[in-house]
């Protein structure tokens, strides 16, 4: 239906970033936001196979939805510390993929860069972590705790015609 058509920008990126965070079968993925990326990115996480996906919000509605579209646990970072439960959740061992996707402007609700931190700190060793979100100011993020944990740290690159063709096949296929 055409009321689908604007989806296919976003859905193609999303796309692109789950291939390439290289979300391998029985992974632990986080996905930090759970808005029109990270819904996205739970649902494409989930049928990448991953293991275990998990929605961090602060919107029970929002965490509703990402429990339909796949996440297998949410939590509500209001009512819970996030990387606590990611911890317990993994037996101290940390998220295989975090996605942040909740970055931005607090003044339009999102989490300036609470969610980035919380992310990094989720992290397990060797991890991948996806940076989706714009920040809205300067954020200062020490390196040396990636370097920790041997994270890598990725930015999206931009959809390819591929990757609009694997969107456009799972958007006709519900």
């Amino acid at each position: 239906p055409d009321i689908e058509g604007p989806d296919l920008q976003p859905f193609s990126s999303c796309v692109q970033m789950v291939r390439e965070a290289g979300v391998s079968l029985g992974e632990t993925v986080a996905v930090f936001g759970q808005g029109v990326m990270g819904l996205n990115i739970t649902q494409l996480c989930h049928l990448a196979g991953a293991g275990r996906v998990i929605g961090v919000d602060i919107r029970d509605q929002c965490l509703d939805i990402a429990r339909e579209l796949g996440a297998d646990i949410t939590i509500n970072a209001n009512r819970q510390d996030a990387v606590q439960a990611i911890m317990e959740l993994t037996g101290g061992k940390g998220a295989d993929v975090a996605f942040e996707c909740a970055s931005g402007s607090p003044e339009v609700g999102l989490s300036g860069g609470r969610s980035l931190f919380d992310a990094v700190d989720a992290m397990g060793q060797f991890g991948r972590l996806v940076q989706i979100a714009f920040f809205h100011d300067k954020v200062n993020l020490d390196p040396n705790v990636l370097r920790a944990k041997c994270v890598k740290y990725l930015f999206p690159s931009g959809a390819t015609t591929a990757d609009m063709d694997v969107g456009m096949r799972l958007l006709a296929s519900g």
